[in-house]
């Protein structure tokens, strides 16, 4: 949901100083309109401990994860704002940002997890990196959705020449 949030604000072009982008496992720029029942099983999918969970196993992540991670990710799941969590399929989902996130002006790198299954490889090339003018796309093997928590390292790794790269 962070991709939802940080193309729009960077093609606005009006972050004094901003001179790169980092995109996690972005969601693209383009509407995703689902049908009601998908939308009903977002919608439902946080609504208690074994649901969350099911989610962050099955669903949010394709490798390993510590025990712990698992418990504060659901901990964290289920505290979540009621109108938040309705909010994303029933209506972020399907909002169209395509216009703003073509006016980024600044390098932008997009990591991917091979294994993503909530935003898949070949969607996040066409509809992210294809239409940003300077990005590039990394994709980390074996990995999913949850990047920070499945290969905290490589994401930093990445972070770090990117930075190094801009000299910032």
């Amino acid at each position: 949901m962070g991709g939802e949030i940080a193309q729009p604000i960077a093609g606005r072009k009006k972050i004094p100083g901003l001179s790169g982008l980092v995109l996690l496992a972005p969601t693209p720029p383009t509407p995703l309109i689902l049908s009601n029942d998908m939308q009903a099983q977002q919608i439902s999918a946080y609504d208690s401990a074994e649901a969350a969970e099911f989610v962050v196993m099955n669903v949010l992540t394709s490798s390993p994860v510590f025990d712990e991670d698992v418990q504060n990710l659901v901990t964290d799941m289920l505290k979540g704002n009621e109108w938040a969590k309705r909010g994303w399929p029933a209506y972020a989902m399907g909002e169209d940002i395509l216009e703003q996130a073509k006016g980024i002006g600044v390098p932008v790198l997009v990591i991917a997890g091979e294994k993503d299954r909530v935003e898949v490889l070949k969607r996040v090339e066409r509809e992210v990196v294809d239409n940003i003018g300077e990005s590039k796309m990394v994709v980390l093997e074996g990995k999913g959705h949850l990047l920070p928590v499945e290969a905290t390292e490589e994401v930093a790794k990445h972070i770090e020449g990117l930075v190094d790269r801009l000299n910032v």
